[in-house]
C-alpha cells in the first residue's frame, strides 16, 4: 500500500496494482500519442520527396523536420530563411 495526501490534506491509500494501471495506462496514452505524430510527419515528408524523413522517428529531431514541412509552404504567406533551424533552437 502506497498512502498519497489530497488537496485536503487527507491521506488515500492506493495499492501497488492501482499505482501499476495508472502508469501502464499513461504510458499507453504517450506512445500512442508519439506514433501518431511521427507517422504523421513521416508521410507529410515523404509526400514532399524530403530525404530526412526518418528524422519524425527521432526524439527532439522531428522539429527540425516540421520546421523543413514548414518552410516549404510559408509561414503566414512569408517565406523564412533557415526556418528549419530556427523553430528547433527555439523549442
Amino acid at each position: 500500500m502506497i498512502c498519497i495526501s489530497d488537496s485536503l490534506g487527507r491521506w488515500i491509500e492506493i495499492s501497488g496494482a492501482t499505482l501499476w494501471s495508472v502508469v501502464g495506462v499513461v504510458l499507453a496514452v504517450f506512445v500512442a500519442f508519439y506514433l501518431f505524430r511521427a507517422i504523421g510527419l513521416f508521410v507529410m515528408a515523404k509526400r514532399q520527396k524530403m530525404n530526412v524523413a526518418y528524422l519524425a522517428w527521432i526524439p527532439f529531431a522531428w522539429i527540425y523536420l516540421a520546421g523543413k514541412l514548414c518552410k516549404a509552404k510559408g509561414v503566414f504567406g512569408f517565406k523564412v530563411k533557415n526556418f528549419a533551424l530556427i523553430l528547433t533552437l527555439v523549442y
